[in-house]
């Protein structure tokens, strides 16, 4: 019963990973967030992220970005768009960011891959206008 049920799973998630349509789940190093993405075709990319630093007034961020794909080579891609969010701190004011942002992605087979991006986060409120700088690893069902 668990080879049926195994095999079943297998064959299902590769007919899912060969269409334009992917859900994707990530990390990325230096913001430590989570991603949750899903590739609506193979140009464009809805990704939701939420983020908590503990050594940096307890900050929470949660948002949602659009990207646009574009193939680099056969195993990898660029991607530009932005991301927009809410950040909050248990005792400074949050605010709004707004993030555009570039990044690469080389895909070491059809699941897993392996990014950096880089944006300018724009904020609202004490939030200040930066940098940002990723390493990304995601997953793809």
């Amino acid at each position: 019963m668990k080879k049926i049920i195994i095999s079943s799973l297998l064959a299902l998630s590769s007919l899912y990973a060969s269409t334009a349509e992917r859900a994707h789940i990530g990390i990325a190093h230096d913001t430590n967030s989570i991603h949750l993405g899903y590739d609506i075709d193979t140009a464009l990319r809805v990704e939701g992220y939420f983020a908590y630093d503990e050594d940096f007034d307890k900050r929470i961020d949660l948002g949602v970005g659009g990207f646009y794909k574009t193939a680099a080579t056969e195993n990898s891609l660029f991607y530009v768009g932005a991301r927009l969010g809410v950040v909050d701190f248990s005792t400074l004011d949050g605010g709004l960011l707004f993030t555009p942002t570039a990044g690469y992605e080389y895909m070491f087979n059809e699941h897993v891959s392996f990014g950096a991006e880089a944006g300018l986060a724009v904020g609202t409120g004490d939030l200040p206008t930066q940098t940002v700088t990723n390493l990304t690893l995601r997953y793809y069902f």
